[in-house]
């Protein structure tokens, strides 16, 4: 999870995929002459190959559970002014894949940034991880007089490097 308090909470989901064992499916259903799309994921083993959960979704999930449980009062923003949602943004790492084959196996991954091994090797990639990381101030949002802490450096990539954070105590 990372946090700006000025900006708002992007949510990551680490997979450590490869494109060997899981795939995707796309499947068409029509309900009353209207065609929807839904993705279905897999993976494979020596025993056969398995249905699994959408990282796409379980990380979305995962924002509705930390806004109802643990920061209500960006939920009572969000009730007030649905805009404010977007600055709950949401991704998946891909750490067996680069950005490009994992974009494909998540093809139904909208409002989810997706991302794989090779954006983690230089720091300058940073705001195609985070969004508006670089951003001081949201038009929309601001979390005010929520406190924030944050214990850990935060670390990325295989090579162990850290980014600059900043940490401001409220």
């Amino acid at each position: 999870v990372v946090i700006n308090k000025n900006v708002g909470i992007m949510i990551i989901e680490v997979k450590d995929w490869n494109n060997t064992n899981y795939s995707s499916k796309r499947e068409n259903k029509k309900i009353r002459g209207k065609t929807y799309y839904k993705t279905s994921y897999h993976v494979s083993d020596g025993r056969g190959t398995y249905r699994i959960a959408s990282p796409v979704e379980q990380v979305k999930r995962y924002r509705k559970k930390l806004i109802s449980l643990y920061v209500p009062e960006m939920g009572e923003r969000i009730d007030r002014n649905s805009k404010t949602f977007v600055t709950t943004m949401v991704g998946v790492y891909m750490h067996g894949m680069n950005t490009n084959d994992a974009k494909q196996l998540l093809k139904d991954s909208n409002y989810c940034n997706v991302f794989g091994s090779d954006k983690l090797e230089t720091s300058d990639n940073i705001e195609a991880i985070v969004p508006c990381c670089k951003r001081e101030k949201a038009r929309v949002f601001l979390l005010g007089s929520t406190h924030w802490t944050m214990f850990e450096p935060v670390w990325w990539g295989r090579y162990n490097k850290v980014f600059r954070y900043t940490v401001r105590y409220a």
